[in-house]
């Protein structure tokens, strides 16, 4: 029931945001103590937005260190690893209760679409003859995230091309992969569909958006700039979006984007796309 799963995820990813911010500054005071002290720390700082974070707050905290939490106060140490601790667990946790939730509704979905996502494969390989079964074989590792699913549609796949012959979807069949589809597609991007979100969005604010997401694949992800210049051309201001990511690519100011500007990112691909093939789906 997408009318209420999509706002569950929403305010679990809203929580999981807060408690990453509120690692990133705890771990960043910790570093920063530490480093004042000439203390070795243990904290691993890895290449994520919430170690990004960490960075940046622990810069913060060592150009102001009379702002480090319990800084002045006896076991203030204590009480910085604790609160590390604390919130570190609390953002894991919320992160796997959301991608235990995903995967499950994921999985029912997948699974309720198996047989028409043979039939369908397996009419492109008998009937479009636009791809093969080996071509499908390679693709499918990014399909289903649940290995057995996955196994079971290749072998469904195998047993319609081995026939020969298969009718095409009919137009309800059609319909019916086509919505558990954007369906998928929806749990995996609930920003997308967040009214509320899109509302609080304007198009400038969009532009900067994407022009960060993008300086962010460029720099962090490798995506060459003529990609993203494809990905970019049916977008309303597309050209300043590209300028924007270049010049903060050269100023090196790309960076991770946070959980929640992703989820904005996911808005404002529908507010700058009006093509966007997902517009009009219904939830």
């Amino acid at each position: 029931n997408l009318k209420k799963d999509l706002p569950a995820i929403r305010a679990m990813q809203k929580e999981i945001a807060l408690q990453v911010d509120k690692t990133a500054d705890a771990a960043g005071a910790v570093l920063a103590a530490e480093a004042l002290k000439g203390q070795k720390s243990n904290i691993i700082v890895g290449d994520t937005y919430r170690g990004e974070e960490t960075l940046r707050r622990k810069e913060y905290y060592l150009a102001n260190p009379s702002k480090i939490p319990f800084y002045q106060k006896e076991m203030g140490e204590t009480k910085r690893r604790d609160a590390y601790i604390k919130a570190s667990k609390e953002a894991d946790k919320l992160e796997n209760e959301l991608i235990a939730f995903v995967d499950g509704k994921m999985y029912a979905l997948d699974e309720a679409n198996l047989e028409l996502a043979a039939k369908y494969w397996a009419g492109r390989v008998l009937n479009d003859k636009d791809t093969t079964f080996e071509e499908l074989a390679v693709y499918s590792i990014n399909w289903i995230g649940d290995s057995n699913l996955k196994n079971q549609l290749m072998m469904m796949i195998k047993y319609y091309v081995e026939q020969g012959s298969i009718a095409p979807l009919t137009q309800e069949e059609q319909q019916e992969y086509d919505k558990n589809k954007d369906a998928a597609w929806a749990l995996l991007h609930a920003g997308f569909f967040d009214k509320e979100l899109d509302a609080s969005l304007s198009g400038e604010d969009c532009v900067n958006l994407l022009a960060r997401h993008y300086a962010e694949y460029n720099a962090k992800n490798d995506w060459d700039w003529a990609l993203i210049a494809g990905h970019l051309s049916s977008y309303q201001a597309g050209e300043r979006i590209l300028a924007e990511s270049k010049e903060a690519v050269k100023n090196n100011e790309a960076r991770r984007l946070s959980l929640e500007e992703n989820e904005r990112v996911n808005a404002c691909v529908k507010k700058l796309r009006d093509n966007h093939p997902r517009s009009g789906v219904e939830i």
